[in-house]
């Protein structure tokens, strides 16, 4: 195994894109408890029950919210990957910076938290891998 030249790695890709991961997650996340509440209001012909609002944020934030993250973050990885030299070590880092942001409202951390953890890192994973296998393909074309 090669040893990883920290010094050679494009940081600040690698940091926009677990930040953007983690942001567009939250974001989406709220869009859709937006969307439930806006559903809630148009039913009810007026302001919507506060309590099935809070009911389906707390259902919908711990079980998307981590599935929206490691699929942003391996998007993300694949962004960073397609770009540089060193695309799986690129895509690692995107994945270990946006779990740890993502564990960070989690605090202290339980069981779930590191599967949690695990799924975004190995996304970040996949995301290098699949953006080293597309920079590979696109210069086989062009050089052949």
């Amino acid at each position: 195994m090669m040893p990883v030249n920290l010094a050679g790695l494009r940081w600040w890709r690698i940091v926009a894109a677990a930040v953007v991961a983690f942001l567009g997650s939250m974001l989406v996340t709220i869009l859709i408890v937006t969307g439930y509440a806006f559903t809630l209001g148009v039913q009810a012909r007026g302001a919507p029950d506060p309590k099935r609002i809070s009911a389906f944020a707390h259902q919908v934030g711990p079980t998307w919210g981590p599935v929206l993250l490691a699929v942003f973050t391996a998007f993300g990885a694949f962004w960073v990957a397609r770009r540089v030299r060193d695309p799986i070590h690129h895509g690692v880092l995107v994945g270990a910076i946006a779990a740890t942001a993502g564990l960070l409202p989690a605090w202290p951390p339980v069981l779930r938290d590191a599967a949690i953890f695990g799924a975004v890192f190995g996304a970040g994973w996949v995301g290098g891998f699949v953006g080293r296998r597309a920079k590979s393909l696109v210069s086989e074309s062009s050089t052949g």
